[in-house]
């Protein structure tokens, strides 16, 4: 698949609270119970209490 480089950054909040990571877990495994459409291990990660974040910089 073709990309392109971009000067745009976003800030994703996905990893901010815990009741956010566990709604977009629990839809994860609903829509995608065997890991067809994606990865069953980045499913799990999405309740990694410890998560490797990277700071954003304004």
């Amino acid at each position: 698949m073709p990309h392109k480089l971009s000067d745009i950054r976003l800030k994703h909040l996905g990893w901010a609270k815990k009741e956010d990571r566990m709604a977009k877990f629990k839809r994860y495994r609903e829509l995608d119970p065997d890991g067809t459409y994606g990865s069953t291990e980045q499913y799990q990660s999405i309740l990694d209490e410890n998560p490797n974040l990277v700071r954003f910089e304004e």
